[in-house]
């Protein structure tokens, strides 16, 4: 498909649109703390990411709502797997977050 950056399925740059809910008893200034201190130097320092941007949800208008959403440009759909940085901040993450919440979608930007 012309148009469709990445298109060739050996070129591996993928996006990861990652979006989920915090926990009602989380506090929200203490997970943007931690976002800005740990989580985003964290993600934006592992192998085969590229670009990191973390965004907090003002408004959802979607069920369920989400909270955060993160956009991961990578190398390759796995690369996040490839990346040891990611489970040191995991655990920290499950304080804030809920996992069962957690929607993850790969995708290639059209141009």
């Amino acid at each position: 498909m012309e148009g469709i950056r990445g298109d060739d399925p050996t070129d591996g740059a993928i996006t990861l649109i990652s979006s989920y809910r915090l926990r009602p008893e989380a506090d929200r200034s203490e997970f943007i703390e931690w976002a800005r201190n740990v989580d985003i130097p964290v993600s934006r320092a592992l192998p085969g990411v590229h670009r990191f941007e973390m965004y907090i949800v003002t408004r959802d208008d979607s069920k369920p709502e989400y909270s955060v959403i993160e956009i991961f440009e990578l190398e390759a759909e796995d690369s996040l797997e490839k990346g040891s940085g990611s489970s040191l901040t995991a655990r920290d993450w499950e304080q804030f977050a809920d996992p069962s919440s957690v929607r993850n979608v790969f995708c290639r930007r059209i141009d």
